[in-house]
Parts: structure tokens; C-alpha cells; sequence
């Protein structure tokens, strides 16, 4: 589904959104969905006048299995480079366990998702702050830590445009990810703060619908802020 020029949601992927972004000579796939969610991926990316072929990149905003599912499907039909945060890359190559929150629920969350992993995948690029996404000219890397300590985000300053990934969520308003899948809430306060300093028009989420070309964003968002510092 086209939500703006040279950006798309991927529909039928279930449990978490996808994107597609359009750029000068191809695409960038951003997120992959859970296990089994190629196929729509790949439909959606035909839909929007490309083939795999002209994937220039899949950016994955955080080391969670409905982020990072199906990037053995995706990396074997496109060929092209997997960006991840630099300190979840070890993950996704299968090098180290899969970002959980702290706890006891944090071991139950690791547990039943544990049986979701996909298989590893060579990460080309470590991802860091400011544009270092050679594919995504005129897109920013964003360091968003909290929902996982590398979390990151992409802003295209030009649009004022976020892909915020799981830093917020749009459950019945704008909001933060909830503590019971967050890592640190006090870096994901954070994370919301400095995203409310951040000129906004339009926010799409790893959760929830699109807020597009809305006014109030900022305000909005600076609300949420300024209320997640009491809590």
C-alpha cells in the first residue's frame, strides 16, 4: 500500500510492518517481518515497480524475530547488503543471543521467541548514527536505545519523516513500546524526548498505523515525552 510518494507499507505481513522506499536506482526493504513473510514483501515490491533485483538494501531497525524473520528469504531473493544496528549485528549472524528485556519475563519472552529465530544472515554494514546508509541518500540513521539498547530509527529530514520501528507505537495514540517488551525504559524515555526534538510531519511504525502529513505531531510527541518523564 503506497502511503506517500516513494514509500509503501508492506500489506499481509503479520505482527509487525514493513516498508519499502524508493530511491533514485532501486528500493530499500526496511524490517523483514516474522518467518514466512517474504512472499507478501516481494508481492508489495512488484506492486510498487520494482524487482528484486533493484533491492539496494534491507535495513533492520532491531534484532526482534518479527523484525528480523524472514531475512534469509529476503537476502537469497534480492542479493542485496543487510544494515543492522552495530551492537545486534553479532545476533542476527547467530554470534550471540537475541535482545530480550531484563527479568524474569525478559527469559520468558527470549524462551518463546527463541522458537521463531530465523536462520543467521551475513550483515554487510553496521549501522551508526547520522546518514550512513549509502542506499538511502537523504535518510538519517537515528540512534533510538530502549525497546533494545542498539534500536535505531530513520528520519528524512527533508519530509520530516520518521520510520520510528518499535522507539513508538500507535495503539489508540501515539505511545512508546510497552515496558513488557522494552529493555530499558529510561533509555527509551530518552529516545522519545529526542525524537520530539526532531522537526516531524509524518511517523510510521514497526506497530500500528501511519500518522501522516499531522500538524499536531510534535505536539504530540513532546506530550509523550514530557509525560514519560514521570513515570
Amino acid at each position: 500500500m503506497q502511503l506517500r510518494d516513494a514509500l509503501w507499507l508492506v500489506d499481509d505481513v503479520q505482527a509487525a510492518n514493513v516498508y519499502i522506499i524508493g530511491t533514485d536506482d532501486g528500493a530499500v526493504i526496511v524490517d523483514s517481518g516474522i518467518r514466512g513473510s517474504a512472499a507478501a514483501i516481494l508481492a508489495e515490491l512488484s506492486r510498487a515497480g520494482y524487482d528484486p533485483a533493484q533491492v539496494r538494501a534491507v535495513v533492520v531497525t532491531h534484532a526482534h524475530v518479527d523484525h528480523i524473520g524472514s531475512l534469509p528469504e529476503l537476502q537469497q531473493a534480492t542479493g542485496a547488503p543487510i544494515h543492522a544496528p552495530a551492537g545486534e549485528v553479532a545476533a542476527i549472524r547467530g554470534q550471540a543471543p537475541l535482545p530480550h528485556p531484563p527479568g524474569v519475563y525478559g527469559r520468558l519472552f527470549a524462551a518463546a521467541t527463541s522458537l521463531m529465530r530465523p536462520a543467521p544472515v551475513k550483515v554487510e554494514h553496521a549501522l551508526k548514527a547520522g546518514p550512513s546508509v549509502e542506499a538511502l541518500p537523504g535518510w538519517h540513521v537515528v540512534p533510538t536505545s530502549g525497546h533494545t539498547l542498539d534500536h535505531i530509527s530513520l528520519y528524512q529530514p527533508d519530509r520530516q519523516l520518521l520510520i520510528a520501528g518499535d522507539a513508538l507505537a500507535n495503539f489508540g495514540g501515539l505511545r512508546m513500546s510497552p515496558w513488557p517488551f522494552t529493555s530499558d525504559m529510561r533509555r527509551a524515555r530518552a529516545s522519545a524526548a529526542l525524537l520530539a526534538g526532531l522537526p516531524l510531519r509524518s511517523i510510521v511504525f514497526g506497530h500500528g498505523a501511519p500518522l501522516l502529513d499531522d500538524a499536531r505531531l510534535h505536539a504530540q510527541l513532546t506530550a509523550l515525552a514530557q509525560r514519560s518523564r514521570y513515570r
